[in-house]
Protein backbone atom coordinates (compact mmCIF):
# COMPACT_ATOMS: atom_id res chain seq x y z
CA UNK A 1 0.00 0.00 0.00
CA UNK A 2 2.87 2.64 1.28
CA UNK A 3 4.39 1.41 -2.41
CA UNK A 4 1.28 2.75 -4.25
CA UNK A 5 0.94 6.09 -2.70
CA UNK A 6 4.78 6.41 -2.98
CA UNK A 7 4.31 5.62 -6.26
CA UNK A 8 1.28 8.03 -7.42
CA UNK A 9 2.85 10.69 -5.45
CA UNK A 10 5.66 10.44 -7.69
CA UNK A 11 4.54 10.07 -10.71
CA UNK A 12 1.23 12.00 -10.44
CA UNK A 13 1.81 13.77 -13.77
CA UNK A 14 2.29 10.45 -15.56
CA UNK A 15 -0.75 9.05 -14.11
CA UNK A 16 -2.63 12.27 -15.06
CA UNK A 17 -1.68 12.21 -18.78
CA UNK A 18 -2.20 8.37 -19.03
CA UNK A 19 -5.91 8.74 -17.73
CA UNK A 20 -6.37 11.62 -20.11
CA UNK A 21 -5.05 9.84 -22.78
CA UNK A 22 -7.39 6.60 -21.94
CA UNK A 23 -9.98 8.53 -22.22
CA UNK A 24 -9.61 9.78 -25.31
CA UNK A 25 -8.59 6.80 -26.43
CA UNK A 26 -11.80 4.49 -25.21
CA UNK A 27 -13.77 7.74 -26.98
CA UNK A 28 -12.25 7.28 -30.06
CA UNK A 29 -12.11 3.22 -29.85
CA UNK A 30 -15.75 3.15 -29.11
CA UNK A 31 -16.79 5.70 -31.82
CA UNK A 32 -14.38 2.90 -34.35
CA UNK A 33 -16.34 0.33 -33.42
CA UNK A 34 -19.63 1.96 -33.70
CA UNK A 35 -19.08 2.84 -37.49
CA UNK A 36 -17.57 -0.17 -38.08
CA UNK A 37 -20.51 -2.08 -37.00
CA UNK A 38 -22.83 -0.01 -38.88
CA UNK A 39 -21.23 -0.42 -41.81
CA UNK A 40 -21.48 -4.26 -41.20
CA UNK A 41 -25.21 -4.05 -40.71
CA UNK A 42 -25.85 -1.77 -43.79
CA UNK A 43 -24.05 -4.55 -46.03
CA UNK A 44 -25.86 -7.56 -44.10
CA UNK A 45 -28.97 -5.92 -44.88
CA UNK A 46 -31.36 -7.62 -47.35
CA UNK A 47 -31.94 -4.49 -49.73
CA UNK A 48 -35.46 -5.12 -51.65
CA UNK A 49 -35.09 -0.73 -53.03
CA UNK A 50 -38.45 -0.08 -54.34
CA UNK A 51 -40.06 -3.42 -53.46
CA UNK A 52 -41.03 -5.68 -50.63
CA UNK A 53 -42.83 -9.10 -51.21
CA UNK A 54 -42.82 -10.40 -48.04
CA UNK A 55 -45.75 -12.37 -46.37
CA UNK A 56 -46.88 -12.98 -42.72
CA UNK A 57 -44.79 -16.06 -41.07
CA UNK A 58 -42.48 -16.48 -43.65
CA UNK A 59 -39.82 -14.76 -41.84
CA UNK A 60 -38.54 -15.46 -38.54
CA UNK A 61 -40.42 -13.36 -36.15
CA UNK A 62 -41.77 -11.90 -39.35
CA UNK A 63 -39.29 -9.45 -38.88
CA UNK A 64 -36.29 -8.90 -41.59
CA UNK A 65 -33.66 -5.69 -41.08
CA UNK A 66 -33.70 -4.17 -44.61
CA UNK A 67 -33.67 -0.69 -46.51
CA UNK A 68 -36.85 0.40 -48.75
CA UNK A 69 -36.62 3.77 -50.93
CA UNK A 70 -40.41 5.76 -51.68
CA UNK A 71 -42.03 9.04 -51.39
CA UNK A 72 -42.63 10.73 -47.67
CA UNK A 73 -46.66 10.45 -47.22
CA UNK A 74 -48.18 11.98 -44.39
CA UNK A 75 -50.75 10.09 -42.28
CA UNK A 76 -53.03 12.55 -41.33
CA UNK A 77 -52.33 16.31 -41.21
CA UNK A 78 -48.90 16.92 -41.79
CA UNK A 79 -47.03 19.48 -39.66
CA UNK A 80 -46.85 23.29 -40.72
CA UNK A 81 -43.43 25.16 -40.97
CA UNK A 82 -43.71 27.89 -38.44
CA UNK A 83 -42.64 30.29 -40.80
CA UNK A 84 -43.82 29.30 -44.01
CA UNK A 85 -47.63 27.52 -44.51
CA UNK A 86 -46.83 26.40 -47.83
CA UNK A 87 -44.53 24.21 -46.54
CA UNK A 88 -45.44 20.28 -44.64
CA UNK A 89 -43.50 17.75 -43.50
CA UNK A 90 -43.64 14.90 -41.19
CA UNK A 91 -40.60 15.48 -38.96
CA UNK A 92 -39.51 19.00 -37.69
CA UNK A 93 -36.69 20.36 -35.65
CA UNK A 94 -36.59 24.18 -34.52
CA UNK A 95 -33.27 25.00 -32.56
CA UNK A 96 -32.44 28.26 -30.96
CA UNK A 97 -29.28 28.80 -30.44
CA UNK A 98 -27.36 31.76 -28.68
CA UNK A 99 -23.73 32.65 -30.19
CA UNK A 100 -21.40 34.65 -27.59
CA UNK A 101 -17.96 36.17 -27.76
CA UNK A 102 -15.69 35.97 -25.09
CA UNK A 103 -12.02 37.25 -23.91
CA UNK A 104 -9.63 35.09 -23.30
CA UNK A 105 -6.94 35.46 -19.88
CA UNK A 106 -4.74 36.55 -22.14
CA UNK A 107 -6.50 39.47 -24.09
CA UNK A 108 -7.83 37.39 -27.06
CA UNK A 109 -12.10 37.31 -28.22
CA UNK A 110 -13.09 33.54 -29.14
CA UNK A 111 -16.60 32.40 -30.16
CA UNK A 112 -18.93 29.66 -29.24
CA UNK A 113 -22.23 28.56 -29.19
CA UNK A 114 -24.99 27.14 -26.88
CA UNK A 115 -28.22 25.75 -27.97
CA UNK A 116 -30.91 27.96 -25.61
CA UNK A 117 -33.80 25.87 -27.03
CA UNK A 118 -34.76 22.65 -29.13
CA UNK A 119 -38.02 20.95 -29.90
CA UNK A 120 -38.49 17.84 -32.20
CA UNK A 121 -42.29 17.12 -33.60
CA UNK A 122 -43.08 14.44 -35.62
CA UNK A 123 -46.22 12.75 -37.17
CA UNK A 124 -47.36 9.56 -39.05
CA UNK A 125 -46.18 8.76 -42.24
CA UNK A 126 -45.80 5.96 -44.73
CA UNK A 127 -43.17 5.76 -47.82
CA UNK A 128 -45.35 4.86 -50.71
CA UNK A 129 -44.24 4.12 -54.64
CA UNK A 130 -45.42 2.22 -57.66
CA UNK A 131 -45.68 -1.11 -55.52
CA UNK A 132 -45.68 -0.72 -52.17
CA UNK A 133 -46.81 0.78 -48.93
CA UNK A 134 -44.54 0.42 -45.61
CA UNK A 135 -45.50 2.57 -42.69
CA UNK A 136 -43.05 4.35 -41.03
CA UNK A 137 -42.48 4.03 -37.40
CA UNK A 138 -40.80 6.01 -34.47
CA UNK A 139 -39.33 8.31 -37.02
CA UNK A 140 -37.74 10.74 -34.24
CA UNK A 141 -35.19 7.42 -33.07
CA UNK A 142 -33.39 7.04 -36.19
CA UNK A 143 -29.58 8.01 -36.11
CA UNK A 144 -29.47 9.81 -38.77
CA UNK A 145 -32.63 12.08 -40.94
CA UNK A 146 -31.75 14.03 -43.71
CA UNK A 147 -33.81 17.05 -43.21
CA UNK A 148 -34.71 20.67 -45.17
CA UNK A 149 -33.47 23.87 -43.64
CA UNK A 150 -36.77 25.81 -44.11
CA UNK A 151 -35.80 28.56 -42.14
CA UNK A 152 -32.60 30.18 -40.38
CA UNK A 153 -32.41 33.64 -39.21
CA UNK A 154 -29.70 35.34 -37.40
CA UNK A 155 -30.34 38.44 -35.13
CA UNK A 156 -27.55 40.57 -34.34
CA UNK A 157 -27.48 41.95 -31.37
CA UNK A 158 -27.20 45.87 -30.61
CA UNK A 159 -25.93 46.99 -27.34
CA UNK A 160 -26.33 50.15 -25.71
CA UNK A 161 -23.75 52.10 -24.13
CA UNK A 162 -24.16 50.39 -20.56
CA UNK A 163 -24.05 47.25 -22.45
CA UNK A 164 -20.71 48.35 -23.67
CA UNK A 165 -19.24 49.18 -20.49
CA UNK A 166 -20.15 45.37 -19.07
CA UNK A 167 -19.23 43.61 -21.89
CA UNK A 168 -15.05 45.38 -21.05
CA UNK A 169 -16.00 44.18 -17.14
CA UNK A 170 -17.43 41.04 -18.08
CA UNK A 171 -15.28 39.94 -21.24
CA UNK A 172 -18.15 38.18 -22.84
CA UNK A 173 -20.71 39.73 -24.99
CA UNK A 174 -23.67 38.08 -27.33
CA UNK A 175 -23.42 38.48 -30.44
CA UNK A 176 -26.80 37.16 -31.64
CA UNK A 177 -29.21 34.80 -31.60
CA UNK A 178 -29.54 32.37 -34.83
CA UNK A 179 -33.27 30.23 -35.34
CA UNK A 180 -33.19 27.72 -37.20
CA UNK A 181 -35.99 24.98 -38.64
CA UNK A 182 -35.53 21.58 -40.30
CA UNK A 183 -38.13 19.62 -41.71
CA UNK A 184 -38.93 16.01 -43.40
CA UNK A 185 -40.74 18.00 -46.23
CA UNK A 186 -43.99 15.26 -47.52
CA UNK A 187 -43.05 14.60 -50.60
CA UNK A 188 -39.32 13.84 -50.78
CA UNK A 189 -37.83 10.66 -51.51
CA UNK A 190 -36.05 8.94 -49.11
CA UNK A 191 -34.45 5.72 -48.32
CA UNK A 192 -34.76 4.07 -44.85
CA UNK A 193 -32.76 1.11 -43.35
CA UNK A 194 -34.28 -0.92 -40.49
CA UNK A 195 -36.20 -3.58 -39.48
CA UNK A 196 -39.28 -4.26 -41.67
CA UNK A 197 -42.03 -5.51 -40.05
CA UNK A 198 -44.87 -7.88 -41.60
CA UNK A 199 -48.24 -8.13 -40.47
CA UNK A 200 -50.99 -10.74 -40.59
CA UNK A 201 -52.78 -8.45 -43.32
CA UNK A 202 -49.51 -8.81 -45.02
CA UNK A 203 -49.42 -4.58 -44.71
CA UNK A 204 -45.32 -3.77 -43.84
CA UNK A 205 -43.91 -1.42 -40.84
CA UNK A 206 -40.76 -0.50 -40.49
CA UNK A 207 -39.31 0.62 -37.25
CA UNK A 208 -35.58 1.20 -35.24
CA UNK A 209 -33.51 -1.93 -34.82
CA UNK A 210 -32.91 -2.78 -31.37
CA UNK A 211 -29.10 -3.50 -31.48
CA UNK A 212 -28.75 -2.12 -35.34
CA UNK A 213 -28.85 1.30 -37.17
CA UNK A 214 -31.66 3.25 -38.07
CA UNK A 215 -31.51 5.99 -41.55
CA UNK A 216 -33.40 7.96 -42.79
CA UNK A 217 -31.65 9.57 -45.91
CA UNK A 218 -32.44 11.79 -48.87
CA UNK A 219 -28.97 10.66 -50.83
CA UNK A 220 -27.74 7.11 -51.90
CA UNK A 221 -26.72 4.51 -49.88
CA UNK A 222 -22.90 4.70 -51.25
CA UNK A 223 -22.42 8.05 -50.06
CA UNK A 224 -24.10 6.80 -46.52
CA UNK A 225 -21.23 3.98 -46.31
CA UNK A 226 -18.74 6.29 -48.00
CA UNK A 227 -19.27 8.74 -44.95
CA UNK A 228 -19.42 6.09 -42.03
CA UNK A 229 -15.76 4.78 -44.22
CA UNK A 230 -14.33 8.22 -43.52
CA UNK A 231 -15.25 8.56 -39.99
CA UNK A 232 -14.37 4.40 -38.84
CA UNK A 233 -10.81 5.47 -40.51
CA UNK A 234 -10.49 8.69 -38.80
CA UNK A 235 -11.49 6.98 -35.26
CA UNK A 236 -9.25 4.12 -36.10
CA UNK A 237 -6.25 6.83 -36.87
CA UNK A 238 -7.01 8.46 -33.61
CA UNK A 239 -7.36 5.26 -31.77
CA UNK A 240 -4.33 3.77 -33.07
CA UNK A 241 -2.02 7.32 -31.66
CA UNK A 242 -3.73 7.46 -28.46
CA UNK A 243 -3.18 3.55 -28.05
CA UNK A 244 0.75 4.26 -28.84
CA UNK A 245 0.48 7.28 -26.19
CA UNK A 246 -0.94 5.38 -23.65
CA UNK A 247 2.09 2.54 -24.39
CA UNK A 248 4.80 5.00 -24.27
CA UNK A 249 3.86 6.80 -20.52
CA UNK A 250 3.73 3.03 -19.33
CA UNK A 251 7.08 2.36 -20.87
CA UNK A 252 8.46 5.56 -19.08
CA UNK A 253 6.98 5.07 -16.03
CA UNK A 254 7.72 1.32 -16.12
CA UNK A 255 11.14 2.60 -17.19
CA UNK A 256 11.12 4.38 -14.08
CA UNK A 257 9.90 2.34 -11.23
CA UNK A 258 12.55 -0.45 -12.82
CA UNK A 259 15.13 1.99 -12.36
CA UNK A 260 14.23 3.17 -8.83
CA UNK A 261 13.38 -0.95 -7.76
CA UNK A 262 17.05 -2.17 -9.09
CA UNK A 263 18.95 0.68 -7.40
CA UNK A 264 16.97 0.07 -4.23
CA UNK A 265 17.71 -3.51 -4.33
CA UNK A 266 21.57 -2.72 -5.04
CA UNK A 267 21.49 -0.45 -2.14
CA UNK A 268 20.10 -3.11 0.55
CA UNK A 269 22.52 -5.91 -0.99
CA UNK A 270 25.59 -3.15 -0.21
CA UNK A 271 24.20 -2.35 2.79
CA UNK A 272 23.77 -6.04 3.91
CA UNK A 273 27.25 -6.48 2.99
CA UNK A 274 28.51 -3.65 4.76
CA UNK A 275 26.26 -5.32 7.74
CA UNK A 276 27.85 -8.49 7.49
CA UNK A 277 31.22 -6.89 6.97
CA UNK A 278 31.18 -4.48 10.46
CA UNK A 279 29.26 -7.69 11.94
CA UNK A 280 32.34 -9.88 11.47
CA UNK A 281 34.92 -7.17 12.53
CA UNK A 282 33.07 -6.18 15.77
CA UNK A 283 33.14 -9.74 16.41
CA UNK A 284 36.70 -10.10 16.47
CA UNK A 285 37.61 -6.67 18.27
CA UNK A 286 34.73 -7.83 20.83
CA UNK A 287 35.85 -8.29 24.16
CA UNK A 288 35.12 -11.38 25.94
CA UNK A 289 34.31 -10.09 29.41
CA UNK A 290 32.33 -7.26 29.26
CA UNK A 291 31.10 -5.63 32.33
CA UNK A 292 27.22 -5.97 33.19
CA UNK A 293 26.52 -2.55 33.32
CA UNK A 294 27.80 -2.22 29.42
CA UNK A 295 26.16 -5.44 28.38
CA UNK A 296 23.50 -5.19 25.96
CA UNK A 297 19.96 -5.61 27.60
CA UNK A 298 19.05 -8.52 25.14
CA UNK A 299 21.41 -11.23 24.85
CA UNK A 300 22.97 -10.15 28.55
CA UNK A 301 26.38 -11.47 26.43
CA UNK A 302 27.98 -8.27 23.93
CA UNK A 303 28.85 -4.94 24.90
CA UNK A 304 26.26 -2.52 23.87
CA UNK A 305 26.85 -1.14 20.61
CA UNK A 306 24.03 1.07 19.07
CA UNK A 307 22.29 4.16 20.72
CA UNK A 308 18.59 5.14 19.46
CA UNK A 309 17.10 8.03 18.34
CA UNK A 310 15.40 10.32 19.75
CA UNK A 311 15.09 8.53 23.04
CA UNK A 312 19.19 8.67 23.44
CA UNK A 313 19.09 4.85 24.92
CA UNK A 314 22.41 3.09 24.70
CA UNK A 315 21.17 -0.45 25.39
CA UNK A 316 21.79 -3.28 22.41
CA UNK A 317 24.37 -4.82 20.47
CA UNK A 318 24.73 -4.94 16.68
CA UNK A 319 23.15 -8.12 16.48
CA UNK A 320 20.51 -7.59 18.80
CA UNK A 321 19.40 -4.56 16.93
CA UNK A 322 18.94 -6.42 13.81
CA UNK A 323 15.50 -8.11 15.73
CA UNK A 324 14.72 -5.25 16.97
CA UNK A 325 11.79 -3.82 14.66
CA UNK A 326 10.52 -0.13 15.69
CA UNK A 327 10.47 0.75 19.16
CA UNK A 328 13.46 1.10 21.99
CA UNK A 329 13.39 -2.17 24.24
CA UNK A 330 14.12 0.73 26.93
CA UNK A 331 11.31 3.19 26.54
CA UNK A 332 9.27 2.18 23.85
CA UNK A 333 9.40 5.37 22.26
CA UNK A 334 9.72 4.79 17.92
CA UNK A 335 12.69 4.60 16.78
CA UNK A 336 14.10 7.23 14.15
CA UNK A 337 17.66 6.39 13.75
CA UNK A 338 20.26 4.42 14.65
CA UNK A 339 23.91 5.04 15.36
CA UNK A 340 26.80 2.94 15.89
CA UNK A 341 28.71 3.45 19.14
CA UNK A 342 31.90 2.01 20.44
CA UNK A 343 33.53 2.41 23.40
Amino acid sequence: MDFIQIYIAEHAKELGLLTVDLVLFGFSYYAYNKNRHNIACIHQSKYKGENVTYKYNELENNTTYGLVKGTVTPIGKPLTSLYDNSITGVVQKLSITEHVASRGRYGFWSEHSRVLHERNNSSPFCLINEKFKILVQDASYANQIDMHVTYDKFEESSPSVMDLLLIIASGSRQRGIQTTEEMLKAGTVVSIIGDIIVAKDNSYTIAPPKDKPFYIITGSIQTLLSHLESNKQLYKGFSIVFGAIAVAILFYSGKQVYAKYKAKKTKEEKDRRLRETRHQRRAAMRETDVVEELRCVICQIHGREIVFKPCGHFCVCEDCNDSITSQCPMCRTVIQERIPTYL
